[in-house]
Formats: structure tokens, C-alpha cells, sequence
């Protein structure tokens, strides 16, 4: 989406918390998007949503929601068009930009 990300995150063995992850994720990903000298504000708001997904179910009902993201605010006419999303990886399984980790396919 233009304005906003989604992401499935899973927790691993590391024990790093989604804030820990989230709080190195912007960091990381401001200082390679924006441009040397830029003093306008941040990229990234401070909050984000933490949705716990209980189940294969749950995690296939927001991954539908995801992909159709971009449908819903008229991007594109197909979730598999907009070239931001895994959907073309998920619905078609040929490799995009975006990929799922293997046990979502």
C-alpha cells in the first residue's frame, strides 16, 4: 500500500519481541529510504498494530485480507497486480518481489 505496510511475523527461537523487531525494522529501513539530509519528519509513525493470528486459520484470514488490500482502495483489479504484495506468489506461485515463507504457500 502506498501509505502502510502489512507483514506476518513469526517468532522464532532468537526471543526477540515484535517491538524489538518493529523498533530495528524502521531504523533500519529509514535510513535506507530516505534521503541523506532529510529533516521532515519521520517515515514510520511510532505505533504499530500487533494482531495475534491463533491458527493456520487465522493466519490464512488475514493473509486473504492482505492481499485484497490493494483491490479494496482501487489499485489494481486483481490482488496478483499489485506488484507490493506476495499474492502472485501465493495464488500462482511464481516468484515476485514479495515472497511467503515456504510453509504459508
Amino acid at each position: 500500500m502506498p501509505d502502510h505496510i502489512h507483514a506476518l511475523l513469526f517468532q522464532n527461537e532468537d526471543a526477540r519481541t515484535v517491538s524489538d523487531f518493529m523498533r530495528d525494522f524502521k531504523v533500519k529501513s529509514a535510513f535506507r529510504c530516505l534521503p541523506e539530509g532529510y529533516s521532515q519528519g519521520n517515515l514510520w509513525r511510532r505505533r504499530y498494530d500487533d494482531v495475534p493470528l491463533p491458527g493456520p486459520n487465522a493466519v490464512r484470514t488475514r493473509l486473504k485480507y492482505m492481499h485484497e488490500n490493494p483491490l479494496k482502495a482501487r489499485l489494481v483489479d486483481r490482488p496478483e497486480d499489485y506488484q507490493w504484495s506476495s499474492a502472485q506468489h501465493y495464488y500462482n506461485e511464481q516468484p515476485t518481489i514479495i515472497t511467503l515463507a515456504s510453509h504459508l504457500g
